[in-house]
């Protein structure tokens, strides 16, 4: 949490708009760019998913997401 808390974790994302990397394509599903939303709402590497999916409730993801659709 503390590393969160203070901005100590970049996505590819962060990187780009950082000017160290070119690609912000998630290096761990590859099927979207790399956000903090999308590591921890919609990466579906089937590790992250499920330790999503264990720790989660169903609720919490269905609000997060409907979230991002809105805005």
């Amino acid at each position: 949490m503390r590393v969160l808390a203070c901005n100590g974790f970049w996505t590819a994302s962060d990187a780009v708009a950082a000017g160290y990397m070119s690609i912000t394509l998630c290096d761990l599903c590859g099927c979207a760019s790399d956000t903090m939303f999308h590591r921890l709402w919609t990466c579906q590497c089937p590790s992250i998913k499920k330790k999503r999916d264990d720790i989660v409730p169903e609720w919490i993801r269905e609000a997060a997401l409907d979230v991002q659709s809105e805005g």
